[in-house]
């Protein structure tokens, strides 16, 4: 199948006042023409809940793990007409957006897992050997029940029709990383999301590449994460040098009373003085 989407300026201010991300290339063109882009540039998080409250009506009813994988390969445009084509595949539906003349910008696929992942057994003593398991947290966000309702109220009304309710815990885990924690990874490259944010003075820019999230379907159509609330624990990340900036992975782990609901991982770019585009073909 295939969908036109459009993401204006109003929808890049409601996803930044829920988010808190004010990064200045959606905002700024002149900070976007850092990345080789034409124009201001959505965000990757708004791009991908349009994108998955669409894939997530066409999906089989059925319970169980699954996993949704993107890769944005180049900017979406603020105010630019993008298509979004869907094809079936084994046990789920994958996924391209591409522009107008052709260029391709996020890929990806939704599918349902044979089994559940390691480390997200319901048993805590029965987790070994995965980012579920780890002792060393990091740090913990813990939304109650009613802050959660209340967050997920927010979103629903700042855009509506997002499908199951997995599409909005994944949008809200990835929000709440961004105001609660992502401070501590951009500090040292001058790097400031917030609502007073200006240009970081030395051309760095950040960018998100990937985004993993593996999650529990049937659970969080329950009522287990309006009762329960959610503990969202973000590990350490793994940072490396890489051409002309920093790569870094960031791990996040949703739970719900101890049981492991959903595992989270982004892939976050932070360039030095970029020239030209920041995605290759």
């Amino acid at each position: 199948m295939r969908y036109e989407l459009i993401f204006g300026l109003t929808d890049i201010d409601r996803w930044a006042r829920f988010s808190g991300d004010y990064n200045p290339i959606h905002f700024d063109a002149a900070e976007a023409r850092q990345l080789g882009a034409d124009g201001v540039i959505a965000h990757g998080m708004l791009v991908l809940l349009a994108i998955k409250a669409r894939l997530s009506v066409t999906l089989a009813p059925d319970g169980g793990w699954w996993l949704a994988r993107a890769r944005m390969r180049q900017p979406v445009l603020a105010e630019e007409a993008v298509l979004l084509d869907t094809r079936p595949q084994s046990d789920g539906v994958a996924f391209s957006l591409t522009s107008r003349a052709g260029r391709k910008l996020v890929i990806g696929s939704v599918g349902r897992l044979m089994a559940a992942p390691d480390g997200a057994a319901q048993d805590p003593s029965t987790r070994r050997g995965s980012p579920a398991d780890s002792t060393d947290t990091g740090c913990r966000h813990h939304l109650t029940p009613e802050a959660l309702a209340g967050r997920i109220g927010e979103l629903n009304r700042a855009f509506p029709r997002l499908g199951e309710l997995w599409v909005a815990a994944d949008a809200l885990v990835f929000a709440e990383f961004l105001r609660t924690q992502v401070k501590d990874i951009l500090a040292p490259y001058g790097i400031d999301l917030s609502r007073t944010a200006r240009a970081s003075g030395n051309g760095t820019v950040l960018v998100q590449a990937t985004h993993d999230v593996v999650f529990d379907r049937a659970f969080l159509g329950g009522d287990g994460p309006r009762s329960a609330g959610l503990d969202i624990d973000m590990l350490p990340p793994e940072t490396e040098d890489v051409e002309d900036g920093i790569s870094a992975t960031c791990q996040l782990v949703s739970r719900c009373k101890d049981r492991v609901v959903m595992l989270t991982s982004l892939g976050l770019f932070i360039r030095h003085a970029p020239q030209g585009p920041f995605h290759k073909e």
